[in-house]
């Protein structure tokens, strides 16, 4: 198969490629995420506690979940969707502590905080409150 470029025919570099093919790669592709995010982790490159970590595996869930259309494995559907979901979960509750950190950076300090006020406050120091 060909398509046109300008004036002249190309081969088309997907051709050959069928959906097969195209699932089967993608199951391998998330392999390498897998893989990947777990020698960091092992390295210590990354923390296991970043959203990088939780976002190389998600996507690797994602792929070896595509490429199971194909190839149906329910335990495998059922360990990539509870990757997907904690993944998910993991980087929504991070995105949200770095946003309040965020928020809470942009408030204005001021310099001097009044103390709080307590009911004995306005006593002299040897008085004791009615309620003692």
């Amino acid at each position: 198969m060909h398509f046109m470029n300008g004036d002249r025919f190309m081969p088309d570099p997907l051709a050959g490629l069928d959906f097969a093919d195209f699932s089967r790669s993608l199951g391998v592709i998330g392999f390498l995420f897998y893989a990947g995010s777990y020698a960091m982790l092992s390295a210590r490159a990354i923390s296991g506690d970043s959203m990088l970590y939780f976002g190389l595996n998600t996507i690797a869930a994602v792929c070896v979940t595509v490429s199971l259309v194909h190839d149906f494995n329910l335990a495998s559907l059922m360990i990539q969707s509870f990757w997907i979901v904690t993944g998910l979960g993991a980087m929504t509750i991070r995105l949200q502590a770095r946003m309040r950190e965020r928020r809470i950076a942009h408030i204005p300090v001021p310099l001097h905080h009044p103390a709080p006020q307590s009911p004995a406050a306005g006593l002299q120091p040897h008085e004791v409150p009615a309620s003692a």
